[in-house]
């Protein structure tokens, strides 16, 4: 029994620890978009007039920008490959916590039959 506790302190905490590094991709990822809006947004044309002139440019300029953008699809991927990994540990930690309760459980009808249903400190409560 100390293992399983072990075991869902030790995914607990590998959750805490992923979910963590989540918030820090996306924080990455959200700097390097909002780099390219500024850029999208600030260019212009040989008229001094915006190059993009309405958003629908401006978001497909961007799309192909962030395309283009080889750190961003790095951390994309990384991103991915956490949130998989969050996921994992919370069914790793859903079957555990499970197991914890079905062991708790078990237990309890041990006792029960140890003490031939009786209550504990009966009859002297």
């Amino acid at each position: 029994m100390q293992q399983q506790i072990q075991r869902l302190e030790i995914v607990s905490l590998a959750i805490a620890t992923t979910s963590r590094a989540i918030v820090a991709l996306r924080e990455q990822l959200s700097i390097i978009e909002a780099n390219h809006v500024l850029d999208i947004q600030s260019q212009t044309n040989e008229g001094g007039k915006p190059q993009y002139p309405n958003e629908d440019a401006r978001q497909a300029a961007l799309t192909l920008r962030l395309a283009d953008d080889e750190t961003y699809r790095q951390l994309t991927l990384r991103l991915r490959d956490t949130e998989f990994e969050r996921a994992r540990l919370n069914a790793e930690h859903d079957r555990l916590r499970q197991e914890f309760k079905l062991y708790v459980l078990d237990r309890q009808a041990e006792v029960m039959r140890a003490s031939d249903g009786l209550p504990a400190g009966y009859p002297f409560k």
